[in-house]
């Protein structure tokens, strides 16, 4: 994995919300793995990746096991989503249209897709309902909750 992958955005982005006092985030670690999520979204690096202290009491909200279960799906299972490259500002975001094999739009947040764009990714999913899979390398690397957009 290694150079290929960058999860520095993510670290960086996690320390600034923490240090103002946003309780939204979270970090948790595995012997294997470490997971940043903020309830959205998840991202998962290997261990010796990850600068930020897991092990914390304070940091934990939510365990390393259950944002493991998250991403521990067969990928396969899943179909590949087209990136459109369209995005349309909603409210204070950004969203970014992927497609299914069915031509039903899956919008997801584009600030969650950035943490992941230092990488050669591909999104896997099922419906505009169901968690969208980061892959990168052939491994899942996150995954961002959709928006209900019309």
């Amino acid at each position: 994995m290694g150079k290929l992958l960058n999860f520095d955005k993510v670290q960086k982005d996690y320390l600034s919300r923490i240090l103002k006092g946003d309780r939204e985030w979270f970090a948790a670690a595995d012997e294997n793995k470490a997971y940043i999520s903020d309830g959205h979204f998840v991202a998962a690096m290997p261990r010796d990746m990850c600068a930020i202290k897991c092990d914390i009491p304070k940091h934990i909200r939510c365990t390393a096991d259950v944002l493991n279960k998250m991403i521990d799906v067969n990928i396969y299972d899943f179909q590949e989503l087209l990136d459109t490259n369209t995005t349309l500002k909603v409210d204070r975001d950004n969203i970014k249209m992927l497609k299914n094999a069915d031509g039903e739009d899956i919008w997801i947040n584009e600030k969650y897709a950035k943490y992941f764009s230092d990488m050669n990714i591909k999104y896997y999913g099922s419906t505009p309902r169901n968690m969208v899979y980061v892959v990168a390398l052939g491994e899942i690397v996150g995954c961002i909750l959709p928006i209900n957009h019309k």
